[in-house]
C-alpha cells in the first residue's frame, strides 16, 4: 500500500508542478504585454522579482521530483525524498499560482481565465496522496529516533 502512496505523491507533485508552470509562463507572457503607466508590467522590478522568485520555486520542485522518481526508477529507499517533493509542491505550487493571479489582477481572477483555474485546481495537492501535515509528521519523526 505503501508503494501505491509513493506512486501517488510523485503524480501529485508532477500535477503540482505543471499547473503551477503553466501559471507562471501565462503570468509572464502577460506581463509582457499588459501596459500600466506607459510601461509593460514587467518592467517593473515588483514584478520581474516576482517572476525570478516563482521560477526559482519551479526549479527547486522539479528537481526533487526528478530525485524521487530517480529513487523510485532505481529501487532506492523512498520514504524521505518522496514526502519531501510532495510536501514541497504542495507548499510552493500554490504560492506560484497566487503570484501568477496577483499579477494578472482582476483579469487573472476572472472566472475561466486560465491562472483562476490554475489557482483552484493546485489546491487539490495539499490534500491528495497524504496531506501536507502527513508529511510533515512523517519528515518530523524521521528526527526523534
Amino acid at each position: 500500500m505503501i508503494e501505491v502512496f509513493n506512486g501517488e505523491r510523485i503524480h501529485n507533485a508532477c500535477l503540482a508542478l505543471g499547473i503551477a508552470q503553466g501559471a507562471y509562463e501565462h503570468a509572464a507572457a502577460y506581463a509582457k504585454e499588459r501596459v500600466q503607466f506607459k510601461k509593460r508590467l514587467v518592467d517593473f522590478q515588483g514584478i520581474q522579482w516576482k517572476l525570478a522568485e516563482m521560477e526559482m520555486l519551479l526549479e527547486a520542485c522539479r528537481c526533487l521530483i526528478y530525485k524521487a522518481a530517480w529513487t523510485k526508477d532505481n529501487r532506492k529507499p523512498l520514504g524521505a525524498v518522496v514526502s519531501q517533493a510532495k510536501l514541497f509542491a504542495a507548499t510552493y505550487c500554490p504560492k506560484v499560482c497566487d503570484e501568477a493571479l496577483q499579477i494578472e489582477g482582476a483579469f487573472g481572477y476572472s472566472e475561466g481565465s486560465r491562472v483562476e483555474r490554475a489557482y483552484r485546481d493546485v489546491r487539490l495537492v495539499p490534500i491528495g496522496g497524504g496531506t501536507s501535515e502527513m508529511m510533515k509528521n512523517f519528515l518530523g519523526r524521521r528526527h526523534a529516533r
